[in-house]
């Protein structure tokens, strides 16, 4: 093989299903929501099995993982398969729709004890501000995983500047996803914020990223117009202002006049 055809083959786009299998090499678990596509979980599946002997010696099909699926209720349409911690076997576990798990009292429980808590965490936050506490998904956005934000973030400011919005930054995209004051302040030329939070939303779920962040964006990004604190001049004299220019550069003989 030559150099050329080595680096052709290194180059190689891998399928969906090798991405897939080199996600399980790689965390030892693959999760599949209930309205997702099953097609490469599936997929992903039939390609642990392999060809054994039974007792007989007989050659059989071995499925390569311990199946926990089957005394499952319907309503358990979930699917994790996962490798124990020891790497001594994978196994396939089924779990419930959002409907079945929230109809339970425990996890309702324990649900709502996180809930709480992630109220309690945002409060303490420096960055909080007030709308976020006036519709009841406000607070999770400042302890959800961030990652469904800055995953793509760059690509994202590409396809924004290459539209003509120019000097967009990392964190300026963010503030104007949650406010929208800053957003026209801001980049006054672009009016899309909506369809656009959607679409960054769509994005990270494909990638397996919660939404929730967007979906708080979304939700409280125009209160929060009405809730910053207005910074004013209006009780200054120009008189004042000059001289505490001056008393702050260290000039002499310049004490702020007073008012």
């Amino acid at each position: 093989m030559t150099v050329t055809e080595t680096t052709a083959t290194e180059a190689k786009e891998k399928t969906p299903l090798e991405k897939l299998q080199g996600s399980f090499a790689k965390s030892g678990k693959i999760v599949i929501l209930p309205d997702e596509d099953t097609e490469l979980f599936n997929g992903l599946i039939g390609s642990l099995a392999t060809e054994g002997k039974n007792e007989k010696g007989e050659t059989i099909q071995l499925t390569g993982y311990t199946d926990w699926t089957v005394k499952a209720p319907d309503t358990f349409v979930g699917g994790i398969l996962a490798r124990e911690k020891d790497g001594s076997q994978i196994r396939l576990i089924a779990f419930p729709d959002k409907a079945t798990a929230l109809n339970d009292a425990v996890v309702q429980d324990w649900c709502y004890s996180k809930y709480v808590a992630a109220f309690a965490k945002a409060a303490t936050d420096p960055d909080a501000y007030e709308a976020q506490f006036t519709v009841p998904s406000g607070p999770l956005a400042m302890t959800v995983d961030t990652d469904s934000f800055y995953f793509h973030v760059d690509e994202w400011i590409a396809v924004l500047e290459k539209r003509g919005l120019k000097g967009v930054k990392p964190r300026a995209l963010k503030y104007a996803l949650e406010n929208d004051i800053f957003a026209q302040g801001k980049f006054p030329a672009f009016k899309d914020w909506d369809k656009l939070i959607d679409a960054m939303a769509k994005d990270a779920e494909n990638h397996g990223h919660s939404t929730a962040y967007y979906a708080h964006c979304k939700a409280t990004r125009a209160i929060q117009q009405y809730t910053r604190k207005l910074v004013t001049l209006a009780e200054d004299t120009l008189e004042s202002l000059l001289g505490e220019v001056s008393a702050s550069a260290g000039e002499p003989g310049t004490a702020p006049s007073q008012a």
